[in-house]
């Protein structure tokens, strides 16, 4: 359901078009080997890697030096994955059916894939790149904005203050 398989492919697109990314993937789930002969059927073991479940210091280094976070999920319930990435001020490139979208257009840490097909993905790529390379403002703007939803949309606290005075009328 996470959509790594659309991911890859369209990330074998964007190559094929001079693309300039690098695709980290990261975690041990049970379709890892599938993904990994497809990266290897699309040659692409060069420009995808395979970094296996990070935890603490590993994690957050890594989110650290991300430029941007992508999730092409096609269902979710809560993406835990992409509220760290915002923690940590990363970018996001994300489908509708992460639930998060409306949060990361109205603040603008990021950009939406819809509807989630491999064209649109490859499309959100480029524009990411373009924004990377070209416009440094935007993106400095982008990467701020993801830690302020964090910070002020949607941190635990803040979510279950909004709860009580929903539910309980305070």
């Amino acid at each position: 359901h996470k959509g790594l398989d659309i991911l890859i492919e369209a990330f074998k697109i964007y190559k094929n078009e001079r693309g300039k990314g690098l695709l980290y993937l990261v975690g041990d789930g049970p379709d890892k080997q599938k993904l990994q002969k497809l990266s290897t059927k699309y040659n692409l073991d060069n420009d995808i890697k395979f970094l296996g479940s990070l935890y603490d210091d590993a994690k957050s280094d890594f989110l650290d030096n991300c430029a941007g976070f992508i999730h092409t999920s096609r269902w979710e319930g809560m993406p835990m994955a992409i509220l760290e990435a915002m923690a940590h001020g990363v970018p996001l490139i994300i489908t509708r059916e992460t639930n998060l979208d409306e949060y990361v257009e109205n603040k603008g840490a990021g950009l939406i894939i819809s509807p989630n097909t491999i064209e649109n993905i490859v499309s959100k790529l480029k524009e990411f790149e373009s924004i990377y390379e070209n416009d440094y403002e935007r993106y400095r703007r982008m990467c701020i904005q993801s830690q302020q939803l964090i910070i002020e949309d949607l941190n635990w606290k803040n979510i279950a203050n909004k709860t009580i005075e929903e539910l309980y009328d305070f």
